[in-house]
């Protein structure tokens, strides 16, 4: 937790420190739990959306930011279906969990 500016228990913390940093993005790129979540989004994506890329970016979209992805955020996304394997989808869903949308609430 102390990459993502966890505070110290033994003191008050009235606000929270926030900083972007690389060690945050390696972390949630390469944690075995952040792995794992996106191994179970995969399987629920290709469980509700079948064999169908653009299901799965759409539903994606909705569960992860809780909304339809634009017309570009779409296509770039469904570049990433050239081979519509299990390790692109688990990456797929590895990059919407670092979104910033994902990450931050605004």
């Amino acid at each position: 937790f102390e990459i993502f500016d966890a505070p110290d228990n033994s003191f008050s913390c009235p606000r929270r420190d926030v900083t972007n940093v690389a060690p945050q993005a390696l972390a949630l790129l390469n944690n075995d739990f952040v792995y794992r979540q996106a191994v179970v989004c995969a399987a629920r994506l290709k469980r509700e959306g079948g064999d169908d890329p653009a299901k799965w970016v759409e539903t994606g979209w909705a569960l992860a930011l809780g909304r339809q992805p634009t017309a570009e955020e779409k296509t770039k996304a469904l570049e990433m279906f050239t081979d519509r394997s299990d390790a692109a989808l688990v990456k797929f869903c590895l990059l919407l969990f670092n979104l910033n949308e994902f990450i931050y609430v605004d």
